[in-house]
């Protein structure tokens, strides 16, 4: 902290009358990780407040939630860059409402591990959950080496196994995803079997091969698809909700865009979100999931609206351990139950 004090001293050389302040800049984008940062900071430094960069969106302002909520410090400047000139004051208390608000504040804050070791769903579980003020650890991060044979016919079912198997060998709370995408002109195929398609689990440029080559021929007109996501949220206990999200879309020509993972490059959705939290619109330029931003892709794709339902839920789940069941359009809870036996 020595240098902290010379920069101290050469401010008030400069100008005795100058009021200093130690914040600490955090990168939004580290998530959960700035929680652990700023906490070894604050006492050593005298950290009053945070200087957020690289918050280009709203999926990745969730630590501004965390930070407020789990150390009490207030985010002075926010930027999108990393430069003094991309920082811009703000009114912490405005910005803290307002996140609040896009996380329904109803809910409370968990900690989860995620029963995923595919680096890129673990990647889009992290960002949309830590957007929403929870923290989430991967399989590897807590210890979890255990492969659950994923057995069942629906998305639901698959996501339900995963998440009760980590969740009895970890002992806290896990959730899982089960996806996958249908396509009409192959009644629903490649489903449940998306990651393995090609015969080869996870082979994302041989999955993105064979189903070209089985809608060959096939027009544009006849391409529909859509993605499919089933959350699963499994307690110690034995509760588990399971929660769907929907976006529909159509297999494109050829492979778009380099973001994302599996089958992004070829899935063209019918809407993409608009940046900083400005709803949906129309995908009129016909871009892929993979080129979308992360904060475009998080309000309209399938995962991200089965956990945007799972959140609104949450608090409903925790507190009842009834049976739900509801339709709610693109994203709905499909069951909540208690142990079977």
């Amino acid at each position: 902290m020595d240098e902290l004090s010379k920069i101290s001293r050469v401010v008030h050389k400069a100008c005795g009358t100058a009021s200093v302040e130690t914040l600490l800049v955090l990168d939004a984008i580290t998530g959960q990780n700035a929680i652990s940062q700023a906490s070894q900071f604050i006492d050593a430094a005298g950290a009053t407040g945070i200087v957020l960069t690289k918050l280009d969106g709203t999926a990745k302002g969730g630590a501004v939630i965390s930070i407020k909520a789990k150390l009490g410090l207030p985010v002075r400047f926010v930027g999108v860059g990393e430069g003094m000139d991309d920082l811009m004051e703000f009114d912490p208390d405005a910005l803290w409402t307002r996140c609040s608000c896009a996380r329904n504040e109803g809910g409370r804050s968990m900690e989860f591990i995620a029963a995923t070791n595919n680096p890129g769903k673990m990647a889009e579980m992290r960002r949309i959950l830590e957007r929403m003020g929870h923290t989430v650890r991967s399989q590897r991060e807590a210890g979890v080496t255990l492969e659950p044979e994923e057995n069942g016919t629906t998305f639901a079912e698959n996501a339900r196994i995963k998440a009760r198997a980590i969740c009895e060998a970890a002992g806290t709370a896990t959730i899982a995803d089960d996806s996958g995408l249908c396509v009409d002109a192959l009644d629903g195929a490649p489903g449940v079997y998306s990651a393995r398609y090609c015969g080869r689990h996870g082979d994302d440029e041989a999955n993105n091969d064979k189903l070209l080559e089985e809608l060959a021929g096939v027009p544009e007109g006849k391409r529909a698809a859509r993605f499919v996501s089933s959350i699963c949220v499994c307690l110690p206990g034995g509760r588990c909700a399971v929660f769907e999200g929907v976006c529909p879309g159509r297999v494109g020509f050829v492979r778009r865009g380099t973001n994302g993972f599996g089958y992004d490059p070829l899935f063209i959705p019918d809407e993409v979100g608009v940046p900083g939290g400005g709803g949906t619109a129309e995908n009129t330029q016909g871009r892929s999931y993979a080129e979308l931003s992360a904060a475009e892709k998080d309000a309209i794709s399938h995962r991200g609206r089965a956990m945007e339902r799972m959140e609104a839920e949450l608090a409903r789940f925790l507190a009842d351990g009834s049976v739900i069941g509801m339709t709610c359009g693109n994203a709905c809870i499909t069951v909540a139950d208690k142990a079977e036996g």
